[in-house]
């Protein structure tokens, strides 16, 4: 079994999108997100998907979060204070495969934010 871990964005200031992170043949694949120094707003998190390697991305509403301690797709992942979110890409229920995905982070207000990506091969 391959492991990566990657910090793919590192204490953005604004809005911003990962460069493309390679995933062909994942088996899992699960997010860090991170907000800091946070006065006010929130940090958005998504996740977007390719699979013509690497030409056209889509956004995939295939995160899985437990939040509320039940499972749920969701598109994209808030953070509105200082903390941490794992979330984690359904691959085995929804049967896709990509080549590679983006993460973007999308700033309101203030704050500094980063996003980590482990990929189970």
């Amino acid at each position: 079994m391959l492991t990566s871990f990657k910090k793919v964005i590192d204490a953005a200031t604004e809005t911003t999108t990962s460069d493309p992170i390679d995933v062909k043949y994942a088996k899992k694949v699960l997010f860090m997100f991170q907000r800091a120094n946070h006065s006010s707003g929130s940090s958005a998190f998504k996740v977007s998907g390719s699979i013509d390697d690497g030409t056209t991305y889509i956004d995939i509403n295939l995160l899985r979060d437990n939040a509320t301690g039940v499972m749920t797709l969701v598109g994209s992942k808030t953070l509105n204070a200082d903390g941490y979110a794992l979330v984690s890409l359904d691959l085995d229920e929804s049967g896709f495969a990509f080549d590679y995905i983006k993460v973007t982070v999308t700033e309101t207000t203030d704050g500094t934010h980063s996003a980590s990506v482990y990929v189970v091969r």
